[in-house]
């Protein structure tokens, strides 16, 4: 991963070669140091990634094993009353 780093003394000076008195300027320099360090600890790393696709994969496979369940019992049903629609149809063209 490329991470950039800022050069605080660097910074510090160019604000003030343009004009800002040294305080302000590391100060400056230090706020935006420590704005990019919060920044890059919260990067997902490909580690981080390959835990939540896996977490996600795992989850996606229980819900469709539990539609396969709700789906064959569907079938089952289904398939119940068909047959006794037709049994009962049966009976009713013998009376």
């Amino acid at each position: 991963m490329n991470i950039t780093t800022i050069d605080t003394l660097a910074f510090s000076k160019r604000m003030q070669k343009a004009g800002l008195e040294q305080r302000v300027a590391d100060e400056l320099a230090d706020a935006i140091k420590e704005n990019h360090s919060q920044s890059i600890e919260s990067f997902a790393t490909k580690a981080d990634l390959e835990v939540k696709i896996s977490q996600s994969e795992s989850k996606l496979e229980k819900r469709i094993d539990q539609l396969e369940l709700k789906i064959g019992k569907m079938i089952y049903l289904a398939t119940a009353l068909i047959i006794s629609s037709i049994g009962i149809a049966v009976a009713i063209l013998k009376i």
